[in-house]
């Protein structure tokens, strides 16, 4: 637990600016780690990833790094929108500066691109946690919160509405191609 959260708890005044703190602290760990996987990707040499990148071991610790960056860099995509559904003050919400929507698509934008990971990699259709109900309610919540269509939450919504259709299209892709390679398995075994 952070000194922003102790305090958040403890706190009576400025509930709301320690909240978007909490979503910046999390937001900066997460474009550290976003970072991080990029350039072991980069730098890990295909032979050593033979099992795959996440599997790929580091030589002297021999622990899985781009696996272990990747769930932390999920759990702290999840914590903005944690953080986010937590606030309070939702009038205030409409109030924050651009960048806040930005740290929350890039957050949404991580979660479903870590849907797309754990598809692709291992056939595993859903991402453990509660990762769909916290971009729904992020959705509903930005949509609330906007004043008008033009507004920066308004377009924070479309863009993780978007993220979640390309979702559904790739999943509905996947599963067409799983019933219709099992067809051909059926067809060659008979």
């Amino acid at each position: 637990m952070s000194f922003s959260h102790v305090f958040l708890v403890t706190s009576d005044w400025d509930v709301f600016y320690l909240q978007m703190l909490i979503i910046h602290s999390y937001f900066a760990r997460l474009v550290f780690l976003v970072h991080t996987l990029r350039l072991l990707r980069k730098h890990i040499p295909p032979a050593i990833s033979a099992g795959g990148f996440f599997a790929a071991k580091i030589k002297k610790s021999g622990c899985a790094h781009a696996l272990r960056c990747a769930r932390e860099a999920l759990i702290a995509s999840e914590g903005i929108l944690v953080a986010l559904l937590a606030v309070q003050e939702r009038e205030l919400l409409a109030t924050c500066p651009d960048a806040v929507f930005s740290m929350i698509s890039f957050a949404a934008s991580y979660t479903t691109m870590a849907k797309f990971m754990l598809l692709q990699s291992q056939g595993t259709r859903r991402v453990p946690g509660c990762a769909d109900q916290l971009i729904a309610r992020t959705i509903k919540r930005l949509n609330e919160v906007s004043p008008s269509a033009d507004h920066p939450a308004s377009r924070c919504a479309s863009i993780i509405n978007n993220f979640v259709n390309i979702w559904l299209d790739k999943l509905s892709a996947y599963d067409a191609e799983q019933s219709k390679n099992k067809a051909i398995g059926r067809a060659s075994e008979a």
